[in-house]
């Protein structure tokens, strides 16, 4: 069972595993464990606290769309990291967590020791045609996914599916990610 932190925008559910620096493993629209796969090869390295960002694994609902922001999970970390009385961290953050890694870098500097960003993209220049673009085909698509999150667990349990369909180029064709052992994406 993940333990979990009061943040402004509700609670964050984590888990904590190595020893080491502090450091953090973050994704957008995955839950995250310090047990996966990912987590194993850092935990020998760093104290490794797992996060998942509201509407995800155990932390609380979202109250409104805004709070599935990047933005909104990136000054979560600022919180969580405060409340914990962790010094300055490393972020681990894996595709969207990526994203999220920087903006947290950006909006305190003076929190981040370190970035690790795997499979992600590092600039805004690649919103333009993606699914953060408004302009985007489908973008009502999305936000019709994000106003359905804010639900309870049914509306997030669809909003993660619609961004995985919306995210892969064949969603028929393209199977789930993997599950960890655990029962959790190992991301």
């Amino acid at each position: 069972m993940p333990s979990t932190v009061k943040v402004t925008r509700g609670e964050l559910a984590y888990d904590v595993e190595g020893t080491g620096p502090s450091a953090c493993l973050i994704h957008q629209y995955r839950e995250v464990t310090a047990k996966g796969p990912l987590a194993n090869a850092l935990t020998p390295h760093f104290r490794l606290h797992a996060i998942n960002p509201v509407g995800l694994g155990g932390s609380s609902a979202p109250r409104e769309s805004h709070d599935l922001t990047m933005e909104s999970f990136a000054d979560d970390l600022e919180d969580f990291r405060y409340r914990l009385d962790l010094p300055p961290w490393v972020v681990v953050g894996s595709s969207t967590g990526g994203m999220v890694a920087l903006l947290h870098a950006l909006r305190h500097p003076k929190a981040v020791r370190g970035l690790v960003l795997i499979g992600s993209a590092a600039s805004r220049q690649f919103i333009t045609g993606s699914l953060a673009d408004p302009a985007h085909p489908r973008a009502a698509e999305v936000a019709a996914a994000r106003t359905s999150a804010a639900q309870g667990a049914e509306g997030m349990a669809a909003f993660r599916t619609a961004m995985f369909r919306l995210s892969v180029a064949d969603p028929h064709r393209t199977p789930e990610p993997p599950e960890g052992e655990d029962g959790h994406n190992s991301a």
